[in-house]
């Protein structure tokens, strides 16, 4: 590893499988979505809609796909919700 690299990790949770996890070595002045193409999450999971506004993050913090990385970071990519947390809250009450 260079000196100068950056050691970050990009993650998924597909709802169904084996999560996804790479730990990449980019080069300064990279950027979350450099990552992600270069982790290639977009191939082996279509379905992560990481372009969406809000369904990256760094550390739970979220992002845009122009933030740029610093050594260490850990890129999240979100899924969509399939409840707001609303409705989960009405069909929990509906139950009872």
């Amino acid at each position: 590893m260079a000196e100068h690299d950056l050691a970050v990790e990009v993650v998924f949770a597909p709802r169904t499988g084996a999560p996804f996890m790479r730990r990449l070595l980019m080069p300064p002045g990279s950027c979350v979505r450099d990552a992600i193409t270069r982790s290639g999450l977009g191939t082996e999971h279509p379905e992560a809609a990481w372009q969406e506004p809000g369904n990256l993050g760094i550390f739970s913090r979220v992002v845009r796909p122009e933030h740029l990385l610093r050594d260490g970071d850990r890129v999240e990519v979100y899924r969509a919700l399939t409840l707001t947390p609303m409705q989960a809250r009405r069909l929990r009450a509906a139950r009872r």
